[in-house]
This record gives structure tokens, C-alpha cells and sequence, in this order.
């Protein structure tokens, strides 16, 4: 059961990387935390369908490529500005 959870983790990292995601690991946290969170409500008797579609449309807003400060304004990852505000221990 733990590999197939890490198989899945490191796929979703991979897709979230591929769609360029500004900040993937933080974007996969948060995917991650909406999962735990259904699954939790679901336990407590929550409907599968409401539950289902509120983690889907979550998860595509969060990944939405629109126009929104945190999509246009974040550095992408390997910019001049993503290693500006990387710590200098960091980028060694």
C-alpha cells in the first residue's frame, strides 16, 4: 500500500511539473491536503457526489491557467527571479 501511495504522489508531482505550475511542491501539498480532507468527509458519511465535485472543482482552480497574481506574478521554476529569492545555501 505505502509504494502505491508513492507511485501516486510522484506522479501527480510529475503532472503538476508538466502543467508548469509556479510552485509545484506547494501546488501538490495543497492537491494533496483536498484529497485527505474528501476522504475524511466521506468517512463521516458525506455524500460521494457532493464530495467529488467539490474536490474536482477545486483542484481545477487551483491548477486553472488564467490570469490571476498568483498564476502571472509567481516566479517559474529555474528563472532569474525564482533563484533571486532562493536562500544562497539553496543554489549551491
Amino acid at each position: 500500500m505505502k509504494n502505491l501511495h508513492i507511485s501516486l504522489h510522484e506522479a501527480l508531482a510529475r503532472v503538476v511539473r508538466e502543467l508548469g505550475q509556479p510552485q509545484p511542491e506547494l501546488t501538490v501539498a495543497v492537491i494533496q491536503a483536498v484529497v485527505d480532507a474528501c476522504i475524511r468527509r466521506i468517512d463521516q458519511g458525506d455524500d460521494l457526489t457532493t464530495v467529488s465535485d467539490f474536490a474536482a472543482g477545486a483542484t481545477r482552480r487551483l491548477l486553472s491557467d488564467d490570469d490571476l497574481p498568483h498564476h502571472r506574478d509567481a516566479p517559474r521554476p529555474g528563472s532569474s527571479q525564482a533563484r533571486r529569492s532562493e536562500a544562497p545555501e539553496e543554489r549551491a
